[in-house]
């Protein structure tokens, strides 16, 4: 893993989900204006590719551009952080492919749960819900129908988690805590941090 900056983001909330695959610390910005300032310390080091760009064409206004992300991620899904399939999910359902979209929303949420388990930052994990929010209105809308859809898809999301390591920086969430924009201000301000881990020591 390369070792290099990346640019932190405090902004208002509307920009936090593309933020977190982006290597940006999101918080609620004044009156809508943004500042950026460097990343440092351990989160500098996350590793945010390939999401970041996955999520940016997964998000982009044409539909072929958004189709053929989603492809190229359900090519190879555990490469990607949750806050991808969550977006790569609600394009299938917008592509009719609702079965298909439940499983990965299942998948997404059972990593993002688990994900969120390890960061030592609990004002991360609020991240977790925003995402959910933001992917899962197809989501919600289709089980509101189709009720009986969920649970054998999530109970095959388990067993694909499972099976299937994850192959992305699994401490991605961190950059939405109140942790990362403190590291990024003091260094900013050239004082020390004092943060410690970012994830739970691991026995």
């Amino acid at each position: 893993m390369e070792l290099r900056n990346r640019r932190f983001t405090l902004a208002c909330a509307a920009a936090m989900v593309l933020g977190l695959v982006q290597g940006s610390a999101m918080a609620q910005g004044v009156l809508g204006k943004t500042v950026a300032v460097d990343a440092q310390d351990e989160y500098a080091q996350i590793e945010v590719e390939p999401s970041r760009s996955a999520m940016e064409r997964l998000r982009s206004p044409d539909a072929q551009t958004r189709f053929k992300a989603a492809d190229e991620v359900l090519a190879q899904p555990s490469r990607y952080n949750p806050a991808v399939l969550f977006a790569m999910s609600d394009t299938l359902f917008e592509r009719g492919r609702p079965q298909e979209g439940v499983f990965w929303f299942a998948v997404a949420n059972t990593r993002a749960v688990a994900d969120a388990q390890i960061i030592t930052d609990r004002t991360a994990v609020p991240g977790v819900v925003t995402i959910r929010q933001v992917f899962g209105t197809r989501f919600r809308e289709h089980l509101k129908t189709h009720p009986q859809d969920e649970w054998p898809q999530v109970s095959r999301a388990i067993e694909w988690d499972r099976a299937n390591p994850p192959q992305y920086d699994r401490r991605w969430l961190a950059l939405h805590g109140i942790r990362a924009v403190s590291s990024a201000l003091a260094a900013q301000e050239g004082k020390p941090d004092g943060i410690d881990e970012i994830t739970v020591p691991q026995a």
